[in-house]
Parts: C-alpha cells; sequence; structure tokens
C-alpha cells in the first residue's frame, strides 16, 4: 500500500478499532471489514496484520467461522512476524492467543502469544496492551483450572501494574478475578461471596451500573459472580447473576469467557429447577437447552476445550429427562474429558453433580465415591473453600482413610464401590474372552478406554523375567493393540516403576511424574516427560503374574480414585482370565502335540507325576502293540 489518502484512513480505523469495540459491535465490525477490503485491493501495510487478527476474531465470536478465524489469525501472525515495526506486535498475538486459538486449540496453548503480546508491549511502549496482555494471562489461567495459588500468585505480580497503567477495564477484570479466586480459596468471610477488607459486591455493582463505558467490566463481573454462586450452592443468585450478565454479551462476544457464561449460566438453571414445580420449569429449560446448543458447536470444533463442559450440561439434561442411562454416560464421559484435557475444576464440578445424580436414586456408595472424587479435585484446584463447604454438607468425607500420598505419589488406592451396569459389563467382557491373544486385546482395549489413558502396556512375567506382551495406544483418535511379545527397555516405560510395583505388588499412581522426587530422574520419564502414569499388579490366587502400566501425558492427574478404582478392579479379573487363557492354551498345545505324535505312528503317550501317578495318557486304539502296552500301563500304576 502506497497511496497516502488511504494509507491515512486505515491508520484512521486502526486507531478508532479498540474503543469502537467496547462501545458497537457493528460498528467495530464495520471497521474491521473495511480495513481488510482496503488492504486487499490497495496492499498491506504494517497495520494490516491487526485486522487480519481482528477479522479472525469476529470469524469466530460472531459469526461461528472457527476454521476461517484460525485462518485468519495465522496470516496476521505471519505478517507480524515479517514486519520490521513492533508497534503492531503486541494487539495482533493477544488477538489470536486470546480470542482466535481457544476456539480450535488447546485454551493454554494460546499463552505463548499473550506471553508474547505483553513482550512486545513492553518493548514498544504499548502501556494499555501491557495491561490487556496480564488480564488476558490469568483469565485463561482461571478458565483452565490452574491452581488457584499460582493464579493469584501471578494477579498480584501484576496487579500494580494495571492499576497504574490507568486502563479501567483491565484494572476491573483483576479485581473480578481476584475476587473468585479469594473466595473459592476460603478467603472471603463467606463462601461463594465476594466481601472481604478489599472488596465490596454492592459498591462495586453500583459503580458498575452507573458507568455505561464500563459495559465490558459488568460482563465479566456478573460472568464470575455468576460462576462463584454456583459452585457455593446458591443457585437463585446464580441465575441472578447470570440475567445480569446476558445484556452486556454484545461487549464481548469474541472473548472465551463467553463458554463460561454457557457453561455455568445452564447448570445453574438445571440445579435451580429442582426446587421449582413443573410447570415453572419450562422457561428454565429453554435457557439450558439455548446454552447446551452453544456449547456443542463449540466443542465440534474444539473438543478439547468444551467437550467436558457440553457433556456435563448434556447429563444433567438427561437427569432432568429421567434418561438415567444416558445421564450416567455423559456424566462420566464428562469427568474423563475434562481430565484428559487438564479442566481440573470441571472434572470436580461433573463429580460432585454426578455424586447427587446417583445418591438421589438410591446409590449411597457410588455416590460416595464420585464425592471423594469431587473433594479430591476442589484441592488439586486449590478452592480450599469448596473443600470445607463440601466436608461440612457431607461429614464423612472428613473421616475418609486416604491412600499413601507422597509429593503427588499414590500406593495401594483402595478399591470403591462403582457404577455397578459398568463393572459387570467390563468383568463380564473380560471374564467371557479364553483365547489370549482375544482376550490380551480386550483387557487392552477396555483397560485404556476406561482410565482415560493415551497408551497402555500389558507385561508378564515369563521365569520371573518380565516382558511387555501387548501395547495398545491412541492413533488419530483411535485405540491401535499390537499383541506382539518385546523386551522391557528403558525406552518403553519407566522402569524404576515397574520394579517398584513388582517389589511391593501394590498399585502406583502418578499424578505428575516430572515432578515426582522418585521417579522424576528415570531416563523415561525425564525424556517423555511423563504426566499421569498408572501401574497395578495382576495378581491371582496370590501369585504375581505380570503388570499393568497405563499413562497419560497430555495432563497431570488423569487417573482420579474411581477410576484407579476400575482399573484395580480390571487388574483384577484380567489377572485370573489371564491365567485361564495360559493354562487353557498349554492344555490346547499339549492334546496338538499328542495328536501329532499320534498320526506319526506312535503307540501311547504317558504322562506320569513325579510321584509315580498318571496324570494324562492317549493309547491308539488300533495299535498291535497293545498288550505290550497294557503291561506299560500296568507298571506305571
Amino acid at each position: 500500500m502506497t497511496d497516502q489518502t488511504t494509507l491515512a484512513t486505515l491508520a484512521v480505523l486502526t486507531r478508532i478499532l479498540p474503543p469502537a469495540s467496547f462501545t458497537d459491535a457493528n460498528l467495530s465490525a464495520l471497521v474491521i471489514c473495511r480495513a481488510v477490503t482496503m488492504s486487499l485491493e490497495y496492499g498491506n501495510t504494517d497495520a494490516s496484520c491487526t485486522h487480519y487478527a481482528w477479522l479472525g476474531r469476529i470469524s469466530a465470536g460472531r459469526f461461528g467461522d472457527y476454521q476461517a478465524a484460525d485462518k485468519f489469525g495465522r496470516l496476521a501472525c505471519d505478517l507480524v512476524d515479517r514486519s520490521e515495526f513492533p508497534r503492531f506486535r503486541a494487539p495482533v498475538y493477544l488477538a489470536v492467543g486470546c480470542n482466535v486459538i481457544p476456539w480450535t486449540k488447546p485454551l493454554r496453548d494460546g499463552r505463548v502469544l499473550i506471553r508474547r503480546a505483553h513482550e512486545a508491549a513492553v518493548i514498544s511502549g504499548d502501556l494499555i496492551y501491557e495491561a490487556y496482555s496480564l488480564v488476558h494471562l490469568t483469565s485463561n489461567m482461571i478458565m483452565a483450572g490452574d491452581p488457584l495459588r499460582e493464579v493469584q500468585n501471578e494477579i498480584e505480580k501484576s496487579i500494580a501494574t494495571t492499576r497504574n497503567r490507568k486502563v479501567q477495564f483491565a484494572a476491573d477484570t483483576i479485581d473480578a478475578q481476584l475476587a473468585i479466586i479469594r473466595t473459592m480459596r476460603g478467603l472471603t468471610r463467606s463462601f461463594g461471596c465476594f466481601d472481604d477488607q478489599q472488596f465490596n459486591e454492592l459498591d462495586v455493582e453500583r459503580s458498575l451500573a452507573g458507568s455505561p463505558e464500563r459495559s465490558p467490566s459488568q460482563t465479566v463481573y456478573w460472568i464470575r459472580k455468576l460462576q462463584a454462586r454456583f459452585l457455593a450452592g446458591d443457585y437463585a443468585a446464580a441465575v441472578g447473576a447470570r440475567s445480569k450478565a446476558e445484556p452486556q454479551l454484545w461487549t464481548m462476544p469474541t472473548e472465551p469467557l463467553i463458554a463460561e457464561f454457557h457453561f455455568y449460566g445452564a447448570l445453574s438453571h438445571s440445579c435451580y429447577c429442582d426446587k421449582l414445580g413443573e410447570s415453572q420449569q419450562q422457561q428454565h429449560r429453554d435457557i439450558i437447552d439455548a446454552h447446551y446448543r452453544q456449547l456443542q458447536i463449540l466443542a465440534t470444533n474444539c473438543p478439547e476445550n468444551f467437550e467436558n463442559r457440553a457433556a456435563l450440561v448434556g447429563a444433567e439434561i438427561a437427569r432432568r429427562e429421567c434418561r438415567d442411562t444416558d445421564a450416567m454416560r455423559l456424566y462420566e464421559h464428562s469427568i474423563q474429558t475434562a481430565a484428559r484435557n487438564g479442566f481440573v475444576h470441571h472434572e470436580a464440578i461433573a463429580c460432585e453433580l454426578a455424586a447427587r445424580f446417583y445418591a438421589a436414586r438410591g446409590f449411597d456408595r457410588i455416590s460416595r465415591v464420585y464425592l471423594q472424587d469431587a473433594r479430591r479435585g476442589y484441592l488439586r484446584w486449590g478452592a480450599d473453600g469448596k473443600v470445607r463447604q463440601l466436608e461440612e454438607l457431607h461429614p464423612h468425607l472428613m473421616h475418609q482413610e486416604a491412600p499413601l500420598a507422597v509429593n503427588g505419589m499414590t500406593i495401594g488406592a483402595p478399591v470403591e464401590h462403582l457404577d455397578l451396569a459398568t463393572v459387570i459389563k467390563v468383568s463380564q467382557a473380560i471374564s467371557g474372552e479364553i483365547v489370549l491373544q482375544k482376550l490380551i486385546d480386550k483387557l487392552m482395549r477396555t483397560t485404556i478406554e476406561q482410565a482415560g489413558a493415551e497408551r497402555g502396556l500389558l507385561i508378564l512375567l515369563h521365569g520371573g523375567e518380565p516382558r511387555i506382551e501387548a501395547e495398545g495406544k491412541t492413533v488419530a483418535d483411535a485405540l491401535v493393540v499390537k499383541v506382539d511379545e518385546q523386551p522391557v527397555t528403558p525406552m518403553a516405560l519407566p522402569e524404576s516403576v515397574l520394579h517398584f510395583v513388582l517389589r511391593v505388588r501394590e498399585n502406583v499412581v502418578l499424578e505428575d511424574a516430572v515432578a515426582q522426587p522418585s521417579f522424576a530422574e528415570d531416563p523415561y520419564i525425564r525424556e517423555r516427560k511423563a504426566r499421569s502414569i498408572l501401574c497395578l499388579p495382576l495378581i491371582t490366587q496370590g501369585k504375581l503374574i505380570g503388570v499393568l502400566y497405563l499413562e497419560n501425558n497430555l495432563a497431570p492427574r488423569i487417573f482420579s480414585a474411581a477410576r484407579t478404582s476400575m482399573q484395580k478392579m480390571l487388574a483384577s479379573q484380567g489377572a485370573t482370565a489371564l491365567e485361564h487363557s495360559r493354562l487353557y492354551r498349554e492344555v490346547q498345545q499339549r492334546e496338538a502335540k499328542i495328536r501329532r505324535l499320534l498320526d506319526a505312528n506312535i503307540i501311547g503317550i504317558f504322562i506320569i507325576h513325579e510321584g509315580g501317578e498318571i496324570i494324562a495318557k492317549q493309547i491308539k486304539p488300533s495299535s498291535r502293540w497293545l498288550d505290550t502296552t497294557k503291561k506299560i500301563s500296568a507298571q506305571a500304576e
């Protein structure tokens, strides 16, 4: 682009874009489209990359074209990386990292660009984007379920910067983020309420309502209040917060925070309905359905971020419609997908709601398992206030015998009572197979799928030496099982974990292997950056026959107590089935050998116990040596 008039026009459009996005969504879209059209007609300039990035934002947030958003985002980053002028790097990196990547890629992937945006803003002296990048980084951390203490530390490091920059939206957002973190950690006067010495809800709400230009800040505040009130179980207040947030959503249609609105809004209305009569529920059901449709769209485009949310809302809808089988399946699917993608807080929420579901149907022992998992999940998140609330509502949680745990390692977690239908199904699947190769294939598929593992190994002892009998791993969303005996090597699995399990004959759970001192120096863990590991002994009738090894390197803490309990049950069932299958194969091999010998005109075959007892015999009936055979038999007996 060389025409001076066009360059000046594009410069004006670039300058008015940020304020337009906060005041008029249509004006903002018009500015973006006009700037992109000019760039296509007259050629690109340095400012063009900003508008390509923002076109990616509105392609996703306003028009639902997530693949186009991804393409425009990559184009913008490519152009700005080539540019010799750094002043547009911060807005481009931030727009793509915060508003484009989360719709198609794992949420945490956006942090690389958000941090680059902050560095670029500091270098170029862009105070506004310096503040924006800090609040969007902590927003990403909250949404991803990072440990709350770590997020609070990050906020407290940046809070002075955001306030000193006099950027109102950034300051308001930081305050709302800090408020929900403090109440989740149990540091406010009442759990679920933001009030403390530093924050007064009523004053903040009055201030926001009296400042129309702070509409984006209102959106953030009310969505965080919706989240806090839902987690506290104050569903009426949560529904009220949702209704306050909804009219302001137009101010940030491209923000991932919208997914929080749909998720917590749907769950709040679902739980609130439990207190209403049938005639009062229809309006709430319509709202739940609308949220669910949006979450399904998001989950289709990025299952890593949104599948667990859609599944949990789907489970609640199934519960309300008395489709219990669907509800059971969807609760478990939500738990597994949340764990697989590192959303520990969503995993805990799904476990808590599943516990209520089972308790309402009289499955108290199953409910307790899910409550224990919920409590552990909230503890891992750092939500001590929520943990205390659960313990007050369910005193038995304070007296549970915890498995031995040291720095993220669990040894010998107890078997709990699980979903009976699932237990029966997998038990029948394993015990019903006698052919060894088919049994191994079925055992590997069942254990990997039930655990939410990426990869699994079946290791059996041959003459006291461990050998890899089979490997199962996910390849392009499909589970591939290879039954092929291989030696145990340091590149196949962490040998230190294997030998520990063989020695103590107890299962070992590593919540985050790279951070576990006892095994962190294992070559496999160090080189592969292993995260979640579960290793169980295969024992039948007191005899150790092998080990089942499972791993998931996508996220830590994948193997929760309920899934570990299921794997212990499967390991026990599998050990027995493998031993039976081995004996069956030995009998088949022996009979085949006997038949081959008889076909070769061998007269007769006797298998004699060391004490002289005949334990098997086969005599060719047509043999002319029958009398001699009888004499031999008589002598042996």
